[in-house]
């Protein structure tokens, strides 16, 4: 490996922890930002962080990967074969990111605002649902026979939307293991 070689994989590798950096920034930067005027009757409940971190991770390794080897790998003949799965995980890591970006169950004083990467978004007054299911780690809501809306247990938020729909006095089936 040549000087010139080393000195374009460290620039490759600055670059790349210059852009995890960024992504992580702005990650945090917005999972701190607070919702206007949340009280208990209009709150928010998203996705965990924990995936987005995974999603940052995978781009930043991929992402390092393919600088490497558009960079030459040393001055060793490059196998591309290999490009395909960098950029499906790459596309990866980008799909888990905005995933958890564009998810979001917003709870109005008499509605329920939701919306989801590749679902169309929609909005149901408290009226038009019927019953909800408290399934273990999961909270499930129904409009008739028709599952509206899933809400993991770890998510935050989860509690405020159970007692909601109980204040509601929508009925709330309670099956398996709660936290």
């Amino acid at each position: 490996m040549n000087e010139t070689m080393g000195v374009e994989i460290i620039t490759a590798l600055i670059i790349n922890l210059a852009i995890l950096i960024a992504l992580i920034a702005v990650l945090l930067l917005w999972a701190r930002r607070q919702e206007k005027g949340m009280t208990s009757d209009t709150f928010v409940v998203r996705r965990n962080k924990i995936p987005a971190f995974l999603g940052v991770a995978i781009i930043a390794v991929f992402g390092f990967l393919l600088f490497a080897m558009l960079l030459g790998g040393g001055g060793e003949e490059i196998d591309y074969s290999i490009l395909p799965i960098i950029f499906v995980f790459l596309a990866a890591g980008v799909f888990i990111i905005a995933d958890f970006v564009y998810w979001r169950v917003s709870v109005y004083k008499n509605r329920i605002a939701y919306r989801a990467l590749f679902r169309k978004s929609w909005v149901i007054e408290f009226g038009d649902i019927t019953h909800a299911k408290s399934e273990g780690l999961r909270l499930s809501v129904y409009a008739g026979p028709k599952r509206l809306l899933l809400i993991a247990a770890t998510y935050p938020g989860h509690k405020m939307m159970l007692e909601r729909l109980t204040a509601e006095g929508i009925s709330v089936e309670h099956t398996g293991y709660h936290l």
